[in-house]
């Protein structure tokens, strides 16, 4: 009886020592740890990621797109027609406070000669604008799923941290509508 008795008390002091270490959820400071669950870029809707560098050094992290699109992207989930769930990654390269942001069905390109962008917020006008990441692939056709960002060292290794803050927007695209003669959203003549 002593034996399990010893046993149960170092099990409930290890158990007590794993609790004091949790993670907490936040939408106001910087993380280790990005998530955004909700991305879209489908034709009609779209996302922009940002995501900025809160320290004074380098930040390393690595990024993965997870598309939960249906394999018959206008039906809807069944037996039949399961989510895809592939995954794509792409890692970025944070300079001192460094922001930066992209449009999710366009992606992100490096090019030394991206032009500066005066529009706030950042929004399909701006997309490249500023210094580069890293190259940032476009989205498929039809996504839809969730992104993740994870504070990483030099060698791709797990950091904690927690210079990374965060935001997605999902945009409605101003769509031309040919019969109507019209834009979605603008009312504005489409162009020919």
């Amino acid at each position: 009886m002593r034996t399990t008795l010893g046993n149960l008390g170092i099990g409930i002091v290890l158990l007590g020592l794993a609790g004091g270490a949790g993670a907490q959820v936040t939408t106001e400071n910087s993380a280790s740890v990005l998530v955004f669950p909700r991305v879209i870029a489908n034709g009609t809707r779209d996302t922009v990621i940002q995501i900025t560098n809160t320290s004074n050094s380098v930040v390393f992290a690595h990024c993965f797109y997870v598309n939960g699109a249906s394999r018959v992207a206008d039906q809807p989930p069944s037996k039949g027609n399961p989510p895809l769930w592939t995954e794509v990654d792409f890692d970025l390269v944070l300079t001192k406070q460094q922001p930066t942001h992209w449009v999710v069905s366009q992606g992100r390109l490096v090019g030394a000669t991206d032009p500066p962008c005066s529009a706030a917020p950042a929004n399909y006008s701006c997309n490249g604008a500023g210094f580069d990441p890293g190259h940032i692939p476009p989205v498929v056709e039809y996504f839809t799923g969730e992104l993740k960002c994870i504070e990483v060292d030099p060698s791709g290794a797990p950091l904690s941290g927690n210079h990374l803050k965060g935001e997605a927007t999902l945009v409605s695209r101003n769509i031309c509508l040919p019969a109507e003669g019209i834009c979605l959203i603008s009312g504005d003549p489409c162009d020919s």
